[in-house]
């Protein structure tokens, strides 16, 4: 029973990971090309490029999330603080990864969206984690 309760937890857990993830990515978008914090010089490219590159990201958090420990109910110790910490970690590791990605597959990407997404992920995450 504790472990079907558990497993459920987990899935939650993910489930919240996903869905803060993907605003955190929309965000970024919609910073970068419609609030206009850095000015655009050329045609804004259509939300669907970007959402077609959503499911790898989150694929890669999953992975990323499940390797350093941060998909599961009762985290390592070390509390609140502790967590957000790691979430920053991930964070960080998660945007040096699209920024090598992107450097190899030459996909013509926004580096204000990836800074963006950065920022906005850990915003979100930490957001969901405290909910």
């Amino acid at each position: 029973m504790l472990k079907k309760r558990t497993e459920f937890y987990e899935s939650l857990l993910i489930f919240t990971d996903i869905l803060f993830i993907s605003i955190a990515w929309i965000t970024a978008y919609f910073l970068r090309f419609h609030l206009e914090f850095v000015p655009v010089y050329h045609d804004v490219p259509p939300l669907q490029e970007y959402l077609v590159l959503l499911p790898p990201i989150i694929l890669l958090w999953v992975v990323l999330f499940k390797a350093l420990g941060l998909s599961g109910v009762g985290l390592k110790g070390g509390g609140a603080p502790k967590e957000r910490w790691r979430l920053f970690k991930a964070s960080t590791v998660m945007f040096l990864l699209l920024v090598v990605l992107t450097f190899f597959v030459r996909k013509e990407l926004s580096r204000a969206v990836l800074l963006f997404f950065w920022l906005t992920s850990i915003a979100t995450l930490s957001l969901g984690r405290f909910l």
